[in-house]
């Protein structure tokens, strides 16, 4: 079944647009008659630079981050300046349970989160923006965005298919885009880093009337530079305006335009595992290594996005939200891969690979909230519709040529790639929703539930089977949390999710959708507003997860399960006026439970490390003649992966260390603006190790040292 997207776009629309209509009159009138029954809303925000008290991730209402029952990390947009985050994956690497960063470079956003993720199908990306998902094509073409459009990086760990929809078990990351203010403000940052890096940065915004009801805000960006692989090269530029308008007191609206242009994003060049990982009697492989031909690689991509926030109250207890997001991506992809190491460990047969995608995706999302009292019991009742489409289609092709020698390469294989596969897909989504948070004295509770109607139909001209699959699926979650008066919050939750499968056995028959449920407890402490710590554990079941079919080794069959089971400690704190901290430590258990391959049944999947700690902290000094200096610096310990998931060799475990020192002019010269000079340094120790491997042939290694320099200037 396909629904016709501008149908329901539209219809949505007039739907929303009939509630916001008539009832205004009406709430005016019911507004004065109710002066004195307004009650109070779930939280205020208290704004903190380092530590976030407050998050609408989990439940698309501004929740006090101790009131809800699942584990949640939100990063600031200071985190990721003190760290000079380059990608949103590096904002990521001080997180509990999460291993950022698969591969390197800044292509993709990839992620394992409780276990979950992978390479290839099984990759798990930064999967939502400003709360919408971010939708995919068939291959290549996966939307990402600038780290520095970004004001904070949301982490929502465990099931949240109640609010959003398809998503990972293990949970999901979600970015929100600066917004637009009636404050004068203007930044202004360029920087200079090994290899050749460099980039400049600007963010202006402010009012644009004297009632400061109609603000704007421009925020770009661009870089450039080359890498640690040979012939690879970084080029980047993105410019966001957005306009915010205050129409009534009861009336906002915020729209935003991107566009950003990827002429060139390293791709995370693959490498055997003899050489990296596994003994070579050659020796190791150069970290500089480029196993494709110079000038051949490539990942150009453009992305033109369109979003709008409306935000209506119709009266102090009935609200009205709706979001809507229009994104094109157009992705040329081409590279050159290792199919198999010779007997020699020296010589390496290749694949090149061609593909070429175009990208339409529409999402929009209405709710409602209503904020009503049944006795003592305060509730936030939630309903809403949201509907996704993703139109694609894609041309790819793959042709074998020459092999090369690792240790003495010569380039200038001659070969001509032919496209061997045509096709379109479209994937649609509609689902329901409702949850209700409610508030009794200490106790805080929250319940959901959700339908979903999912479509995908998959059509070749040639090189490929078409295929249609369409499902349903019921989705829910429950929790409750007590709030002592110190600041301790233990809590206890259940929810559940899915993820549709497109595509079908070699009988024919549609995949099913893969669905996972979890149970997690927890205690949070946040006795103040600079203090937030959080401890979970959690077991997540997944089912439905496709294997390789044993008579058809071409086509799946879903026989797999998965079990997560774990647990995580992260604390977020400002010790001291200007010292602050953050410490995570994460456990992973994550198994095999089912797989057609007998042999697989209790190991690991490939990539998943058990253990994850890592650490952070910043001083800047309050007084006297070095005021104005900071000082920081972290360490990250990422335990040993299998890589495979025959679980047939490991990918040691590895140890990162990272530094920062800073200095705001200002200090010593009263009469300028704020000038900050800062120096990071990412791998102090340029240790050479490798972040992954998704097989004998595909290992990937990390980010050697860089050392980037930063002139911050803001008014």
């Amino acid at each position: 079944m396909r629904f016709n997207h501008f149908t329901v776009t539209f219809s949505l629309l007039i739907v929303s647009t009939t509630i916001f209509a008539d009832p205004i009159a009406y709430s005016k009138e019911d507004q004065e008659n109710k002066d004195n029954e307004k009650i109070t809303v779930v939280g205020k925000r208290n704004y903190n630079p380092f530590v976030e008290t407050n998050s609408d991730v989990a439940t698309k209402t501004n929740s006090p981050l101790r009131k809800v029952p699942q584990s949640i990390t939100v990063i600031t947009r200071k985190q990721m300046d003190d760290q000079n985050a380059r990608t949103v994956s590096d904002a990521l690497a001080y997180s509990a349970g999460i291993s950022a960063g698969s591969r390197p470079g800044g292509r993709f956003d990839s992620i394992y989160l409780r276990g979950f993720g992978g390479f290839g199908g099984n990759a798990n990306y930064v999967q939502f923006l400003d709360g919408l998902r971010l939708l995919r094509g068939m291959s290549y073409a996966v939307p990402s965005f600038d780290e520095y459009l970004m004001q904070s990086v949301e982490v929502l760990r465990g099931p949240a298919s109640v609010l959003y929809g398809q998503a990972s078990p293990g949970g999901f990351v979600n970015m929100t885009m600066k917004q637009a203010r009636p404050v004068d403000s203007y930044e202004m940052r360029a920087s200079g880093a090994s290899f050749n890096y460099g980039d400049i940065m600007g963010d202006a915004g402010g009012s644009l009337n004297k009632d400061k009801t109609l603000s704007y805000r421009v925020t770009a960006v661009g870089r450039y530079g080359d890498t640690q692989v040979d012939f690879a090269k970084e080029r980047h530029i993105a410019i966001m305006p957005q306009i915010s308008w205050q129409a009534t007191d009861d009336t906002s609206v915020s729209m935003r335009f991107l566009y950003q242009y990827d002429p060139n994003s390293l791709y995370g060049i693959a490498l055997p595992a003899s050489g990296t990982v596994l003994p070579n009697r050659h020796g190791k492989i150069s970290t500089h290594l480029n196993t494709s031909e110079p000038g051949f690689d490539q990942y150009h991509r453009s992305q033109y996005m369109f979003e709008y926030n409306l935000t209506h109250d119709f009266t102090d207890f009935i609200q009205f939200n709706q979001k809507f997001r229009y994104l094109h991506l157009d992705s040329d992809f081409r590279s050159i891969s290792i199919k198999g190491l010779a007997s020699d460990q020296a010589t390496v047969s290749r694949m090149a690979t061609i593909s070429n995608e175009h990208l339409n995706s529409y999402n929009i999302d209405s709710n409602l909230q209503f904020h009503v009292d049944t006795g003592n019991v305060k509730h936030i009742l939630i309903t809403g519709i949201d509907y996704l489409l993703a139109d694609s289609k894609r041309a790819l092709g793959n042709t074998a040529i020459s092999s090369l020698d690792l240790f003495n390469p010569v380039y200038g294989a001659r070969f001509t790639p032919l496209i061997t596969s045509y096709g379109t897909q479209s994937q649609n989504q509609l689902g329901v929703y409702i949850q209700d948070q409610a508030n009794y004295k200490n106790w805080s509770f929250i319940m959901g539930g959700r339908y979903d109607w999912v479509g995908t139909s998959t059509n070749f001209k040639y090189g490929g089977k078409s295929a249609s699959n369409f499902d349903r699926a019921v989705t829910y979650r429950g929790g409750i949390v007590y709030n002592f008066q110190n600041g301790i919050s233990p809590y206890f939750s259940y929810s559940t999710s899915f993820m549709p499968t497109p595509g079908t056995t070699f009988a024919g028959k549609a995949f099913k959708p893969t669905k996972g449920d979890q149970y997690e407890v927890g205690i949070k402490y946040q006795p103040n507003n600079n203090i937030m710590v959080t401890g979970s554990a959690y077991t997540i079941s997944q089912e439905n997860v496709t294997t390789t079919d044993p008579e058809h080794t071409t086509y799946n069959i879903q026989t797999g399960r998965t079990r997560s089971r774990g647990f995580e400690l992260e604390a977020r704190a400002i010790l001291l006026p200007g010292l602050n901290l953050i410490a995570s430590y994460a456990y992973n258990d994550i198994q095999i439970r089912a797989d057609t391959n007998k042999n697989n049944i209790g190991n690991r999947p490939l990539g998943a490390p058990a253990n994850l700690v890592s650490g952070w902290i910043t001083y800047d000094l309050q007084q006297g003649m070095f005021k104005g200096v900071g000082i920081g610096g972290g360490i990250r310990y990422n335990g040993y992966t299998f890589g495979d998931n025959a679980n047939s060799f490991k990918v040691p475990s590895f140890v990162i260390g990272d530094m920062q020192v800073h200095y705001d002019l200002k200090n010593s010269f009263p009469t300028i603006n704020s000038t900050l000079l800062q120096l990071n340094i990412t791998n102090i120790a340029d240790k050479k190790y490798v972040v992954a491997c998704a097989s004998k042939v595909n290992c990937f290694y990390g980010t050697r040292r860089v050392i980037m320099g930063q002139v911050r200037a803001q008014w």
